[in-house]
């Protein structure tokens, strides 16, 4: 006899902020549901909890419009009738920065704990494939349950229930929701027809391997809780001879599973993005380019310079302010939702999108430029030699980067103005001479504010200029002395003929198709034939590429170029190549092909060479003017591989290039961060990317990054492929410029080299022009220094419940790595402490530094108390 079943009726609505609606026309439904379920709770006791679909977001836009009943709404938390948290809002994993995943759960929990005890499941129903390091995030923050729809299937897992391992070895229990959120999505009322609809339920949920406890998920996107769910529960529970049925809370049913699930489950390792039997929607990693690039430009605003510099300005004496970033934070989440983000929304969701990253970015600029100007107060910024000078001006250069940094640093300096056109020389604390290149000048007005004064204007000349700036402290700063001469500036040649760029590590040449010739003087390697395009045609929709049946292809190479020396000095080189390919305007009529109509598409690609560094920087820029389309960079390895090591959040994976099983949109794409490389013996190329997140590794060698996929419309039929919602902003017409560099090696270069290098492309050293005074601070400082590279640093922030320092890094390498981190300043005391800042063991302290022992692909996250 089979052992009775447990069914557990979890009632929820999946909420998607925005959509195919906007943000105020959801809201509109989110207030009437929350209204109605209210009512409803307090008439039927039996209706005993709804889910809020793990997110806490929900409470801020419903209290916004109807305060009046947020006691009423707390009292429902608070007993644990309505369930909220942990997450802010239900994010895409593979778009945002894994800084962001931490801080969307930091406030989702903090949140959620102001009304009442948070829902501590990890709940994504929703979201287009899973991270490696989700497991190691979620267990940070005390969730060891892992709920989802996408990413894997019970062929693989062996059943609905199953342990997820992540890269560093943290598991959850996984729960897959076979026949998806919505699998009891509305009770019939007929009671033979709920007895029937039960019955198919329970018959799928058991050939997808569930055991006895079942999840019957009664809810679905933006339905309101099902009135009538009572009295139908409780005539099937007289009727139903399976088993019991039961009204549950989503941890009760979890802790149920968890109980009968015992060691003897299946395993699965790693990131979730099998399509072998369903829809991942991978197309979204490149649709709407632009808000993956302004998302990336908010992210590292906040990571990188905001919250550190707001510390080191408070470490100095400045009150550390909380309130904006948080403020900044939360106007950068609220484009994270998988539907924002991803791009796939109708075009008034994703137009509204810009102003959220628009103030993120302005909050951001005003934190920083306040707290690099406190901290310049306090430098002592003397200069080092002003005779024979028309002025000199003193210059504050910051590396956010954790270890001593050379590099190239580009910049605008204002001078009292001045009809001549003069040179510039620079000069290090020491009065030594340091490589400077005058880009260009021109004459403007500076607004000067002041807290006691009217605006007003100053006319200043402005220059910009590049400098070689060696060994920049690591998160800190070196003081330089900026002298106007009268001169003109120098034009040294910097290229051997216009068409090549050379210095320490690499030699460039442009070939007369527009495509590079790069060679790494260190491996001898000669990489050919590199950024050349791949115009492809696409009648799919914001979700999935497809590829006509009758594509036509267009590739720049063996076309014509045209070359133009735009800088040539000390410093810097610069090309702009210019190649003009004839496109399709748009898919042909009846979308099988594309059309016979051609137009030319400039591409115009500024390729930089630096004084000293290791890359080659590229931007490309094109003003698109075509549609249904992708548009890729291609840069051939000239040697067969079989796998592509890409950075993921907090990690690295090394994926094999095999093809997914056969589905009509399973895709070649995959996503990385900040870099891909492929490598062989004696030769390696990695690219480095700021906000384009897609590439496709083939097995020839040939690495294609996306920078363009531009479609009409929202979805595409699965099976006519017949186009659905016109989404005419989709197909990314107008300006289009696309930033990466290429970093070519010997084959043999380490993961944390090229996470490194990825960073260094990401975040440029900022000048900052300075006041002439002394100061307690030396003209050449640290705040931070972390070894070795291995480890990556990410967040440097004050606690968010105290007054203590947060640092956290990663280990980068499958290896245990034995590390140092020394910050600046007093400290009584450290801790280890969880993701959700609490304290799991005390460190010691040597001499102000911190030894640490960081197992492969770990997080960790320190706290320094004063």
């Amino acid at each position: 006899m089979s052992q009775p079943l447990d069914l557990h009726i979890i009632s929820h609505t999946h909420w998607d902020r925005e959509w195919y609606l906007t943000f105020e026309q959801f809201r509109f439904r989110l207030v009437a549901l929350i209204d109605d379920l209210l009512d409803l709770l307090r008439r039927d006791p039996e209706f005993r909890f709804f889910h809020l679909d793990g997110q806490t977001i929900v409470l801020e836009d419903y209290l916004q419009i109807r305060p009046q009943r947020a006691a009423e709404l707390t009292e429902h938390i608070r007993n644990g009738r309505i369930l909220v948290g942990p997450w802010y809002v239900q994010p895409d994993e593979f778009l945002v920065s894994g800084e962001a995943i931490i801080r969307n759960l930091l406030i989702g929990l903090r949140i959620a704990r102001q009304y009442g005890e948070p829902m501590m499941v990890g709940y994504l129903p929703d979201s287009f494939g899973h991270i490696a390091q989700l497991p190691q995030i979620l267990r940070g923050f005390g969730l060891d349950t892992f709920i989802h729809g996408r990413g894997t299937f019970v062929s693989k897992t062996g059943g609905t229930e199953y342990w997820w391992r992540g890269l560093d070895g943290s598991r959850v229990l996984g729960i897959f929701l076979a026949g998806w959120y919505n699998n009891a999505q509305r009770f019939p009322a007929d009671s033979q027809e709920a007895l029937a609809y039960l019955d198919r339920i329970v018959a799928q949920l058991k050939a997808a391997g569930s055991k006895r406890d079942l999840l019957l998920m009664n809810g679905v996107d933006h339905l309101v809780a099902q009135e009538n769910l009572t009295a139908i529960r409780q005539d099937l529970a007289a009727r139903y001879q399976g088993g019991r049925l039961i009204h549950a809370r989503l941890p009760d049913a979890v802790d149920a599973l968890r109980h009968a699930a015992g060691e003897h489950l299946g395993t699965i390792d790693g990131e979730l993005i099998d399509e072998s039997e369903g829809v991942l929607l991978t197309g979204v990693r490149s649709a709407r380019i632009g808000l993956k690039q302004a998302n990336n430009a908010t992210e590292r605003l906040l990571e990188g310079w905001v919250e550190p510099y707001e510390t080191w300005a408070s470490l100095l004496g400045k009150r550390y302010d909380r309130d904006f970033p948080r403020y900044a934070w939360k106007l950068l989440l609220q484009n994270h939702p998988h539907d924002s983000i991803c791009g796939c929304s109708i075009d008034q969701v994703h137009r509204e999108m810009a102003p959220r990253f628009a103030q993120a970015q302005q909050v951001g600029a005003e934190l920083l430029q306040h707290a690099l100007d406190y901290i310049a107060a306090r430098v002592d910024t003397t200069p080092v030699d002003t005779k024979d000078a028309l002025e000199t001006t003193v210059l504050l250069v910051h590396n956010p980067l954790p270890r001593p940094r050379s590099d190239v640093a580009c910049f605008e300096v204002d001078f009292a103005q001045r009809p001549e056109y003069n040179d510039i020389e620079l000069l290090d604390e020491q009065g030594q001479p340091v490589p400077v290149q005058v880009l260009h000048r021109v004459q403007r007005t500076r607004k000067v504010l002041s807290p006691t004064a009217t605006p007003h204007e100053t006319p200043v000349s402005r220059y910009t200029l590049a400098a070689y700036c060696e060994h920049v402290p690591p998160c800190g700063y070196r003081v330089y002395t900026a002298r106007l001469v009268r001169r003109l500036p120098r034009v040294d040649s910097g290229v051997a003929c216009p068409a090549v760029m050379e210095n320490e590590h690499l030699r460039v040449s442009v070939v007369s198709d527009g495509t590079l010739s790069v060679t790494d003087k260190r491996s001898g390697a000669i990489f050919e034939r590199l950024n050349f395009f791949r115009d492809q045609g696409d009648i799919g929709d914001q979700y999935n590429y497809v590829k006509p049946m009758n594509d036509t292809v267009v590739e720049t190479l063996g076309g014509g170029v045209e070359l133009r020396v735009l800088a040539a000095g000390p410093v810097l080189a610069e090309i702009e190549v210019v190649v003009r390919p004839h496109l399709p305007v748009a898919a042909c009529p009846d979308r099988t092909g594309r059309s016979t109509e051609y137009v030319e598409a400039p591409i115009h690609s500024r390729v930089r060479l630096l004084r000293g560094v290791e890359r080659v920087e590229i931007t490309t820029e094109l003003d698109n003017t075509v549609k249904d389309h992708r548009l890729r960079a291609v840069f051939p390895l000239g040697a067969a591989i079989d796998s592509a090591l890409a950075d993921t959040t907090f990690g690295a994976i090394d994926r094999g290039l095999e093809l997914p099983s056969y589905w009509p949109w399973a895709s070649r794409d995959r996503p990385h961060r900040s870099f891909v490389d492929v490598r062989t013996t004696g030769r390696g190329l990695a690219v480095l990317s700021r906000g384009l997140y897609e590439h496709d590794a083939r097995p020839d060698g040939q690495l294609e990054l996306t920078l363009l996929r531009g479609v009409g419309h929202m979805f595409v039929d699965f099976n006519s492929y017949a186009p659905l919602d016109a989404v005419e902003e989709g197909q990314c017409l107008g300006l289009q410029r696309l930033d990466y560099a290429l970093l070519p090696h010997g084959g043999d270069l380490p993961v944390e080299r090229l996470a490194e290098a990825a960073a260094a492309f990401n975040a440029p050293l900022r000048v900052v022009q300075a006041e002439q005074h002394s100061g307690e601070l030396p003209p050449r400082h640290s705040f931070l220094e972390l070894e070795p590279p291995a480890l990556q640093l990410t967040a440097v922030k004050r606690a968010e419940d105290r007054a203590s320092v947060i640092v956290r890094c990663y280990n980068t390498t499958g290896a245990t790595v034995r590390g140092r981190l020394r910050v600046a300043g007093a400290w009584r005391a450290a801790y280890r402490v969880t993701l959700d800042e609490q304290r799991e063991a005390q460190c010691a302290l040597a001499g102000g530094a911190l030894e640490l022992d960081v197992a492969p692909w770990r997080i960790v996250t320190i706290e320094l108390e004063e």
